[in-house]
C-alpha cells in the first residue's frame, strides 16, 4: 500500500464506518418506496467502509504473516485459513447475537 501502514487504513475505514452508520440512520429513517436510489447509495457507501478492514485483513496482511514462514506454502495456507475462519466464526457469531439482542431489547439496542 502507499501507506506503507495496513493498520491506519483499517482504523481510518472502521471510524468513517462508523460516521457512515450514523448517517445512513438518520437519513434512512424518513426514506419512503420512492427512494431506493437514496438508501442503496447509503447502503453502497457503509458497505465500502465496513468490508474494507475485512478485505484488508484477509488479503494483505495474511499475505504477510505467510511470508514469515520462509516459503512454506503449506504454512502459508493454514495462516490464511485461520484468519479467514476466525471471520466467518465472528460473522456467525454476529447473526445470533443480533437475532437475540433485537428480539429481546428491540432494534434500537443493536446500533446502541
Amino acid at each position: 500500500d502507499r501507506l506503507k501502514s495496513k493498520a491506519w487504513v483499517a482504523f481510518s475505514c472502521l471510524v468513517l464506518g462508523i460516521v457512515a452508520l450514523f448517517i445512513f440512520e438518520l437519513y434512512t429513517a424518513n426514506i419512503g418506496n420512492d427512494q431506493l436510489a437514496e438508501y442503496a447509495g447509503l447502503m453502497m457507501m457503509v458497505g465500502a467502509f465496513v468490508n474494507a478492514p475485512y478485505a484488508l485483513i484477509t488479503t494483505a496482511v495474511s499475505a504477510d504473516l505467510g511470508t514469515t514462514t520462509k516459503g512454506d506454502s503449506d504454512l502459508m495456507a493454514t495462516v490464511t485459513g485461520i484468519i479467514d475462519g476466525t471471520g466467518s466464526i465472528g460473522a456467525a457469531i454476529q447473526g445470533a447475537l443480533i437475532a437475540y439482542v433485537s428480539t429481546d431489547y428491540g432494534w434500537t439496542s443493536v446500533f446502541y
